[in-house]
C-alpha cells in the first residue's frame, strides 16, 4: 500500500495525540493521573484566569480553579480522560478510555494525592494546565 505524503502526516498527527499514559506524567509508574484541562488566559493585567469544566458544572471541587498560581498544573500533555469533582473535592466518575475507573477521594483515604505543581503557563497568552491527581490502578 502507497501512503501519500497527506496521509503519512495525518498519521504522525495522530501518532501524537495523547495517551491514558503520560509521558511526562507526574504520577509514578502504574498510578493513573486523573484530572481534566484548564484553559488559562492571559489578562491585560499580567495575569491569568483559568477555567475548567467545573465552571460549567454544579461541582465544588474546592473551588481549585480560581488560583492558576497555585493550583494550576503545566507539565504538557493531556490523556483521553475524564472526570467529575464532587463537592468535598474528590473526583469520580473516572472514565479513561472508555474504561471507568470509579470514584477516588483526594484525601489520601484510597490513596490519591496531588503531586507537585506549579503556575499555569503555556509560553505565550493562551495556556493549556491541567488539575490532576494520581491514584492507584484499580
Amino acid at each position: 500500500m502507497k501512503f501519500t505524503t497527506t496521509a503519512l502526516a495525518a498519521l504522525s498527527l495522530l501518532s501524537a495525540l495523547p495517551t491514558p499514559v503520560m509521558a511526562n506524567s507526574p504520577c509514578n509508574p502504574g498510578e493513573i493521573a486523573v484530572g481534566w484541562t484548564m484553559m488559562c488566559l492571559t489578562t491585560r493585567l499580567g495575569g491569568q484566569q483559568c477555567r475548567t469544566t467545573a465552571d460549567l458544572s454544579s461541582h465544588d471541587c474546592h473551588n481549585i480553579d480560581t488560583s492558576p498560581d497555585e493550583e494550576g498544573y503545566c507539565d504538557g500533555g493531556w490523556h483521553r480522560g475524564t472526570v467529575n469533582c464532587a463537592p468535598d473535592g474528590g473526583v469520580w466518575n473516572v472514565q479513561i478510555d472508555g474504561k471507568t475507573y470509579g470514584s477516588y477521594p483526594t484525601d489520601g483515604h484510597a490513596g490519591c494525592y496531588e503531586p507537585a505543581h506549579g503556575d499555569c503557563g503555556g509560553g505565550g497568552p493562551f495556556g493549556q494546565a491541567r488539575i490532576e491527581w494520581c491514584c492507584p490502578p484499580v
